[in-house]
């Protein structure tokens, strides 16, 4: 496969008509019949050496004589050639949690080219691309940024358009893991329809072998209608780069479901140079599927609070928006999702979108997509619509930076107190909204409003020790700490000099 390192405009037309029709086959595979699935006792281990596309022997057009003998050949040759096709054929004949791996020879990495859909996954199965000699994970601090893993297997597809199709495709396979892989030039890179438990950790989702340049899947990299999984993780080698696609991640009646550790829209050294691939479609998007809410996920991380804030994710450079909360056009109830501590910036505004860094997509948008605060938070919607906090004024000394800030939100009771989780965020530059975004997270604040609904820095005083240059901007989220509903970014505040020409500010 050649290198094109110049981006054209013609394949991000083609990403974008490609979204449109992703939705419409889940449809279909949502509520189609499950195939037949015969019973064995034991799981086995699978071993791809060929990068082949030929069937195992015992399926229909290869050599199919009727039965199975729960081994992965594509001939009977002494070397015993296994394909990755013949491999997930095998596994979908077999009860146990199969384990599929790789031992191809030759010096990698390797390109596996589907001529055609690879079989549905409908048994469980780990998928491991990091068994190929000379694959490692990335060692790279999630909080320092970047990946630095070495890919060895590459699933490479005819490219976005009408005849194209999913890389790897699950269907009820509960608690299956995908890992290890570069997954470009298909429609969707993962689908995972039905069942629970799914882990997608340590892939190159959209992007190349080397993770630098665009070889996006036209709808989108990862498309969830499955709960109670993760994509990600807390530790260096679980960080997925999803880049280059249509969408980055699509969820859609997801619950329970981590989005963590992932670079979203980035290259493998979590910049945009020397190729931009954001994602053009928007980093994520989570809504309903047949009327089922996505409720309850986190994306970042759940409890930042213990100073453990590896499971954060990089949300930049994408189009439209970096995170958006759908309510869908039936209004169905989207909430209780956590997004905290990520770093989320530069998610550039393209025609008639905003680029906001959290959209929560309401009824109520200004031009902008800004979703204005309501009095008491009554209002509904995703994330109940949440109101973010109003930094009134942020301030730099020789060693800290101070912000003051305001909360008015859900009134505390007498017998109940209302809890929230304010966020605060610095940024080079504002978005072209003025309301955030937020690429640095500074530190938190766990809060309370009085009866009236209002909470401030009066009571609640907030320092970063991390001190943000003057003239850049910091921002706010809230989260309601009962329903995990975060807010939208607040309107940015530039930074001031704590005390200009020697003095004391004003």
């Amino acid at each position: 496969m050649s290198i094109n390192y110049t981006f054209t405009e013609t394949k991000r037309i083609r990403r974008a008509l490609a979204l449109f029709f992703g939705l419409a086959f889940v449809l279909l595979l949502s509520f189609g019949p499950h195939p037949a699935k015969p019973a064995h006792a034991a799981s086995n281990t699978f071993t791809v050496n060929s990068t082949g596309d030929e069937n195992d022997l015992d399926f229909p057009g290869g050599n199919f004589d009727g039965s199975s003998d729960d081994r992965c050949d594509v001939d009977a040759g002494a070397a015993r050639r296994c394909t990755l096709r013949a491999a997930i054929q095998a596994a979908n004949t077999r009860a146990g949690a199969d384990m599929i791996k790789f031992n191809i020879s030759g010096n990698g990495p390797h390109t596996i080219s589907p001529a055609s859909a690879l079989p549905l996954i409908t048994r469980r199965v780990t998928i491991d691309g990091y068994t190929q000699p000379g694959a490692t994970k990335n060692t790279i601090p999630l909080a320092t940024g970047g990946t630095n893993a070495a890919l060895m297997i590459e699933l490479d597809g005819p490219g976005p358009g009408p005849m194209s199709f999913v890389g790897l495709d699950l269907k009820g396979a509960s608690n299956s893991v995908i890992r290890g892989l570069v997954i470009n030039d298909f429609d969707q890179g993962i689908r995972l329809i039905g069942g629970t438990g799914y882990k997608v950790q340590g892939n190159f989702i959209g992007t190349d072998k080397t993770g630098m340049v665009d070889e996006g899947n036209g709808s989108a990299g990862v498309s969830l209608f499955a709960s109670y999984s993760t994509i990600g993780g807390a530790l260096p080698g679980g960080r997925n780069l999803i880049s280059g696609n249509g969408l980055g991640i699509q969820a859609h009646g997801v619950v329970g479901t981590r989005i963590e550790g992932n670079l979203i829209g980035t290259n493998a050294s979590g910049t945009n140079t020397p190729n931009n691939l954001g994602n053009s479609g928007g980093g994520m998007i989570l809504g309903p599927n047949l009327g089922s809410p996505s409720k309850n996920n986190v994306i970042g991380d759940s409890d930042p609070s213990d100073g453990y804030t590896n499971a954060a994710n990089t949300i930049a450079f994408n189009g439209v928006q970096g995170i958006k909360m759908d309510s869908g056009a039936t209004g169905v109830a989207n909430d209780g999702t956590r997004i905290l501590s990520n770093s989320i910036f530069s998610n550039t505004a393209t025609a008639g979108n905003l680029g906001l860094g959290i959209n929560l997509s309401s009824e109520a948008e200004d031009n902008f997509g800004v979703t204005a605060n309501d009095p008491l938070d009554s209002d509904t919607g995703p994330n109940r619509l949440q109101n973010y906090p109003v930094v009134t004024r942020a301030q730099t000394g020789g060693t800290f930076t101070s912000i003051s800030w305001t909360l008015d939100s859900t009134p505390s009771t007498r017998k109940k107190k209302s809890v929230f989780i304010i966020q605060f965020f610095s940024s080079p530059s504002e978005d072209p909204s003025h309301f955030g975004e937020g690429k640095t997270f500074l530190g938190q604040l766990q809060v309370s409003t009085n009866r009236q609904g209002h909470a401030d820095s009066s009571k609640f005083p907030f320092s970063s020790a991390q001190v943000v240059p003057v003239d850049q901007f910091v921002t706010a989220t809230a989260t309601n700490k009962a329903t995990g509903d975060t807010s939208e970014f607040s309107r940015a505040r530039i930074v001031e000099d704590l005390m200009p020409g020697g003095g004391v500010g004003p």
